[in-house]
This record gives C-alpha cells, structure tokens and sequence, in this order.
C-alpha cells in the first residue's frame, strides 16, 4: 500500500484518532510504504501511542513525521522492516522538526529493526534533527549506519549520547553536522568508530560543549 504523503500538509485534520483511521491485514503479510504520509501536519495534536502499523511491514518511513509539531507519541509499535535485497532501512527525516517528541519507544522501534536481520543497516539522514526534547540511549544496539549521515542528530539539545560509542560507522560515506549543536552529548566514542568511506565530518560536533576526545584518535 502506497501512502506516499497521505496527509501531509493537511493542517485542520484531527489526528488524534489515527490508529482507527488505518485498517490492515494482521498476519504481516501488508507492506506499506509511510514516505511523508503525516508530514507538516502543524496544528493536529497526535495519539499517545501510534499502534496503526504494528500489524504490517513498514518499509520506508522517511519523513513520516517530518514537521508535525505537536507529534508526541509513543513509537515503539511502528514495525520499520529492511528491504529484503539488501538490509537497508531509510529512516531519514523521519521526526525532523517534531519539537514537541520526547522519544517515547525510538529505542524499542531502533531495537526491533536491530533485531530483525542481523546485517540491517539505516540511512539516517536528518533523522532527529531539531527534536530538541529527544534523549535516546542506545546501549547495547551497535546500530550499523549507511550512508550519509548529516544532520541525524543535529539540534538535539538533551542528548547525552549514551550507548553512541558502538555505532558502526563502516559503511557511511559523511557526518556532517551529525551532532550539531548537542550541548549536553558527553559520551566516549570507542575503536568502532572505524569509518573508512568517510568523506567528509565537517561540523560533526560542533557546539558540543561537553564532549570527550577520548578514543576518537
């Protein structure tokens, strides 16, 4: 099902019943493709929970969220699925300016994903960018990244980085501004921050006042 941009830019449309809105096979089977579906929805207020897309493989959610300002819901049901040929996800531009999302279930949506080939990785570009409120530890999922990679954390001013230091970075090709403007990221990176294909990190940290340099050598 193709739900390209579904309702975005639809700024009066009440939101808050969305879970009833969508119905779908339960044994999995659906795929759905999420791209832009909710985004710039300005005015609507969201559910608690986003429950519509536990039942179904999604299999892109790139700017799903992207711009929806008052989007605080818990995301742990949404089931992201890696394309089949070759383990990638894009999750690029998914909460982008939700200024109001706090990251409630992003751990459990990232673990599930982890969790579901071995080999996945994500394009993340501008994944969280601006989320000024998202906290996010990642602890024990050494998420392997693709790509390029700018922005995906870029304004994310409560971010401590907790669990960052095991990100494989061995298929990204830039961290541009990755961490831009995260004041509060204090954590460590360690030897698997090996990025061969790296091109260019200009702006990676920049603003991150409470950084370590340790193991970054």
């Amino acid at each position: 099902i193709n739900l390209f941009a579904t309702f975005s830019n639809c700024q009066k449309i009440d939101m808050t019943n969305l879970n009833t809105r969508f119905k779908f096979k339960t044994d999995k089977s659906q795929t759905v493709d999420t791209r832009s579906t909710f985004a710039s929805l300005l005015s609507s207020n969201s559910p608690s929970s986003i429950t519509a897309f536990k039942d179904v493989k999604v299999v892109s959610c790139s700017g799903m969220f992207k711009s929806w300002s008052k989007f605080n819901a818990d995301v742990s049901k949404i089931n992201c699925v890696p394309n089949a040929a070759n383990g990638q996800i894009d999750i690029s531009n998914m909460f982008v300016k939700c200024v109001q999302f706090r990251g409630t279930g992003l751990r459990n949506m990232l673990a599930n994903i982890h969790n579901s080939r071995v080999d996945v990785s994500l394009s993340i570009t501008n994944f969280l960018n601006n989320c000024a409120l998202v906290d996010l530890d990642l602890t024990g999922l050494p998420l392997r990244l693709h790509g390029n990679t700018w922005g995906a954390f870029a304004g994310c001013q409560n971010l401590l980085g907790t669990g960052f230091g095991t990100l494989n970075l061995a298929a990204v090709t830039a961290t541009s501004n990755l961490f831009d403007g995260c004041v509060k990221l204090n954590f460590r990176a360690t030897a698997s921050w090996k990025a061969p294909l790296c091109a260019s990190a200009d702006s990676m940290f920049k603003s991150c006042t409470e950084i370590e340099s340790y193991g970054m050598e």
